[in-house]
């Protein structure tokens, strides 16, 4: 990874960098399991519930970004953009590109307003593979909008407090394995209950 900053003027600088990964892994799964009929029924599972998944899945990751921060009296601002690209090698390869904007105004003394808007993606790695269910193919990157807003006040005792509101929107996750009647298991990946949970969005607010 290389970062370099650049001052362009007192009140103006320049962020930039770049970063790259390689990544291999080894993934065995063995699973021997038979379900007796009722139970394969109920659950909608095969009597012969057994896997056997040897996969070497090797990715490469490439990553560029960069940010320009302004002042102007009592506003700050920050535009920043991001491009990810992984190759994941035998398979094909897939490309993110997020925007950000961070936003600071003092409008009285040691008060201070902010807010900021970005999207973050988190692509998969090669040890996230679900080698219990024998996944050969990444799962597309993970998108999240932030939204950001608040207020801080700086006191001359050193005391500090921030109020503070924020959503968070997923519009891309990965699927993911529960087990519906079961959570806590030593072996979950035997339990006839184990189900594929594909999320359509998410959203954390506060």
């Amino acid at each position: 990874r290389s970062d370099w900053t650049y001052a362009v003027a007192s009140a103006l600088r320049w962020n930039f960098g770049g970063e790259f990964t390689h990544e291999r892994a080894e993934l065995e799964f063995r699973r021997q399991e038979s379900l007796s009929n009722p139970i394969a029924l109920a659950f909608g599972r095969p009597a012969d519930a057994s896997i056997t998944s040897d996969q070497s899945p090797r990715s490469s990751t490439f990553g560029l970004y960069s940010a320009a921060h302004g002042r102007w009296q009592g506003l700050e601002a920050e535009l920043g953009l991001r491009f990810d690209l992984q190759d994941y090698q035998g398979v094909g390869e897939r490309s993110q590109v997020t925007p950000r904007v961070n936003l600071h105004y003092d409008f009285r003394d040691r008060w201070r307003a902010y807010a900021s808007w970005g999207q973050f993606t988190q692509a998969q790695r090669v040890d996230e593979y679900r080698a219990e269910a024998n996944q050969a193919a990444p799962d597309p990157a993970s998108r999240a909008t932030h939204v950001i807003a608040g207020v801080t006040h700086e006191s001359e005792d050193s005391t500090n407090w921030r109020l503070e509101a924020y959503r968070n929107h997923w519009s891309v996750i990965s699927p993911y394995y529960e087990n519906s009647f079961g959570p806590l298991s030593l072996l979950p990946q035997l339990g006839p209950d184990r189900v594929l949970v594909v999320p359509a969005d998410a959203d954390a607010a506060g």
